[in-house]
């Protein structure tokens, strides 16, 4: 598997260290353990064991649960899904964006629907939109339902990649709706920006008066 510019390789040794930590009564210890399991690239036999070994750390909260969210998305597979949707009812906004990153990672229509409904959250629009474009295809049936969404933002901003490859109906919709808002900007603004003929009159007027 080709390693991410973020991720490095961990040998067995490390794998085993980390492992222990993660059972650490320290959450500051288990969530640096995590943390680093976020940051290294899978080794494909233990993925399980690595997953199962960070879902008692969700329910700890703070960072622990941030770190563990963070390395689900890195080792977790489709059994994982539920768990990460799960974390998207936590009150800790951090939690919430970190379980949305995660699920991007995971090409599945459960977490497509789930990542989508927080599309009309400022706090988590972000985290979302990019989710949604990881997801690529499994994403369509989620954001469909989005080209209809009360915010006109919400609406201008499917993920790219689903817009490219959706049915020809449905992207004909997207670009119906989307740059008519960003026209209308543009067309405020630069007559905001435009001076008027008075405006222009008098201009002339004082120069005309220092020549």
């Amino acid at each position: 598997m080709r390693q991410s510019r973020e991720q490095v390789a961990v040998d067995g040794d490390e794998l085993d260290k980390l492992l222990a930590a993660l059972v650490s009564k320290s959450p500051s210890r288990a969530g640096a353990a995590a943390l680093r399991l976020a940051r290294v690239e899978p080794v494909e036999e233990r993925r399980r064991e690595v997953a199962e070994a960070l879902e008692p750390l969700l329910s700890q909260g703070g960072v622990a649960a941030v770190a563990a969210v963070e390395a689900l998305g890195t080792w977790g597979g489709a059994e994982d899904v539920p768990k990460l949707i799960a974390m998207l009812d936590e009150g800790n906004m951090v939690v919430r964006q970190a379980a949305i990153t995660a699920l991007g990672k995971h090409p599945d229509q459960r977490g497509a629907e789930a990542v989508a409904r927080h599309m009309s959250s400022l706090q988590t629009r972000r985290q979302a939109g990019q989710a949604l474009r990881s997801m690529g295809a499994a994403a369509e049936a989620a954001v469909a339902p989005l080209l209809d969404h009360a915010d006109w933002i919400v609406r201008w901003k499917p993920p790219r990649s689903w817009a490219t490859s959706a049915p020809k109906t449905a992207s004909r919709r997207w670009k119906r709706s989307a740059p008519t808002h960003a026209a209308r900007g543009s067309r405020k603004r630069t007559k905001r920006s435009r001076p008027s003929g008075s405006d222009t009159r008098m201009v002339r007027k004082g120069s005309e008066e220092r020549g």
